[in-house]
């Protein structure tokens, strides 16, 4: 299996690198499609519905309005596979798709929810919370058993 950082998606006349992202209001996994040669933001390829119930290792993805051929795009670049099944939503029926590349951690969402407060909004912020996740842990303090300690 092919890393995802070294596959890409052309979608919209733009060459794109897909993030694989969770997010942090469901756990669902999100598709993020940024443009190979300047990492700017071209599409999120899925859509978030927490109110359904979906493993790790599926998706909706969003093939309509001004992302209709995003689906016949990812399969096509050997990300996901249509699974033949649509869920029912109130903006529409969204095709279920099944990943063809690992899903992220779900830790590491639960981390980010965290570090967010619970407000489901890591997709935003992202970025600054992955950095947080990745600083190395502070040395503990010494503990006083219940009395603090004068320096």
């Amino acid at each position: 299996m092919k890393k995802t950082e070294e596959m890409l998606v052309m979608f919209g006349g733009h060459e794109c690198r897909v993030r694989v992202e969770r997010y942090a209001s469901s756990g669902h996994t999100a598709l993020i499609l940024d443009n190979a040669w300047d990492g700017q933001q071209v599409a999120v390829a899925t859509v978030n519905m927490p109110d359904i119930p979906l493993p790790p290792n599926q998706v909706f993805i969003k093939d309509y309005g001004e992302q209709e051929g995003m689906l016949k795009a990812l399969e096509e670049a050997g990300f996901v596979k249509a699974s033949g099944v649509r869920a029912a939503t109130a903006i529409g029926p969204l095709p279920v798709c099944d990943l063809l590349v690992p899903p992220p951690e779900q830790e590491k969402a639960l981390q980010l929810n965290d570090l967010l407060g619970g407000t489901g909004f890591a997709d935003s912020r992202g970025d600054f919370a992955r950095d947080l996740l990745n600083t190395k842990d502070q040395p503990e303090k010494p503990k006083s058993r219940g009395f603090e300690m004068e320096r």
